[in-house]
């Protein structure tokens, strides 16, 4: 199996390496990016500074980013791996945390664990919107992270009240057909953006994505009632292009927007 890298428009601040020991680093290196490295099949040494782990099948491994690591699988014919490179700017602005002051660590994984990997892999190569796919992230990753490595959220007086939330649901009632993403929530709330995903959906059932999608169909119909064009309508409230709308309306109403009008 080639090893091979899977990239996806309007997520650049993640990356996936997936494959076999053919054309991986043989030589002491260190990432810019955070990363969380699955074996997937056989075993290997990793040497992270001064540690060195041995990691065997469902091991997972997180290196901060610039560390100097070197990995030596034990049979390289046998040797299987994914490896998630992610942004420091991203994960800091998600988590409020520092990639660069965690440590080296490994951790095995349960089976719930070995799932929820291999769902949120299915998703980033599947055709899902970025909003709904940096949401998955950022729920994929604090519930990996915080689950099975030793990292703690810190307390930085985020504004968490009920109130916060309110202002976030205003502001998307009031853009809901803007190109609205989690960097705009979380800069108008002072929340990261795994809070606002944590909190929202526990407050108003919704994730902010759905509700803003929700938003936007039920204002569709209301356009589409009154005898506005498809394609107009799908401009105006805010998809990016017809065949998406329609294939949205259809999810929540059940028929197509002609069929509806």
């Amino acid at each position: 199996m080639p090893t091979s890298m899977v990239r996806k428009n309007g997520l650049d601040f993640i990356e996936i390496k997936e494959g076999a020991w053919e054309n991986y680093s043989v030589r002491q290196h260190s990432h810019e990016e955070l990363q969380i490295g699955l074996v997937e099949k056989g075993s290997s040494k990793i040497t992270c500074k001064n540690l060195a782990f041995k990691m065997t099948e469902e091991q997972v491994i997180l290196v901060p980013p610039d560390i100097i690591h070197l990995c030596e699988p034990d049979d390289r014919d046998k040797f299987k791996f994914t490896i998630i490179y992610i942004a420091p700017d991203w994960f800091e602005k998600s988590f409020k945390l520092d990639g660069s002051k965690l440590k080296p660590q490994v951790a095995r994984l349960d089976k719930q664990g070995v799932t929820n990997w291999e769902r949120f892999l299915r998703s980033f190569k599947s055709e899902v919107d970025p909003m709904t796919m940096e949401s998955l992230a950022i729920m994929f990753f604090g519930g990996f992270i915080f689950s099975y490595f030793d990292i703690r959220l810190q307390n930085r007086g985020e504004a968490q009240k009920e109130s916060t939330l309110v202002q976030i649901k205003t502001y998307m009632d009031q853009h809901f057909n803007e190109p609205i993403q989690l960097d705009d929530l979380a800069e108008i709330s002072g929340m990261t953006k795994f809070s606002i995903l944590r909190r929202f959906k526990t407050h108003y059932k919704l994730s902010p994505h759905a509700y803003l999608v929700n938003k936007r169909i039920n204002h569709a119909k209301q356009l589409l009632i009154e005898g506005e064009t498809v394609a107009k309508t799908a401009a105006t409230c805010g998809f990016f292009d017809q065949s998406h709308f329609v294939k949205t309306f259809r999810q929540y109403v059940g028929i197509a927007p002609i069929d509806y009008k």
